[in-house]
């Protein structure tokens, strides 16, 4: 089972990060090669799409990485969250996947409420990326510990 949600987990966060560069590095940078209208329905019909997968990185991180945090740490109790340095670790990135998790789903949710931040999608997706960076960087230095 640990093999199975150390696999979840990397994919989940290969699909994630990797859709997220596809579309600010590859797609939105093409759109200028078409006129208007069909880079707003393109841009629908990839959002439509990518949130199934969003959505499923989500669960698949949040399943994996709960399973993770309670069977494959140093962890002996809740209190190690706070006064251990792997514990300070761990809890900062769970923090930021919060947050990349919370960006994601206002991205995506087909709610109108939403269309104020969802405005702003280029430049979320930029912090998301940079959120996942420093994630990364977060979950190598655990490994080494």
């Amino acid at each position: 089972m640990n093999r199975f949600m150390q696999w979840l987990h990397v994919i989940s966060i290969t699909a994630a990060i990797g859709g997220i560069t596809f579309i600010l590095f590859a797609l939105l940078p093409s759109l200028g090669a078409i006129d208007q209208e069909q880079a707003g329905k393109l841009m629908g019909a990839i959002v439509s799409r990518f949130r199934v997968i969003v959505w499923l990185a989500i669960l698949g991180i949040s399943i994996s990485g709960v399973y993770m945090a309670f069977t494959q740490t140093p962890l002996t109790s809740w209190r190690d969250l706070v006064t251990t340095i792997y514990g300070r670790l761990l809890l900062v990135k769970i923090i930021l996947g919060v947050t990349i998790a919370k960006i994601s789903l206002a991205l995506t949710l087909p709610f109108g409420f939403l269309a104020g931040i969802q405005q702003y999608m280029v430049g979320l997706l930029q912090f998301n990326l940079f959120l996942a960076v420093i994630v990364i960087f977060i979950a190598a230095r655990l490994r080494r510990a």
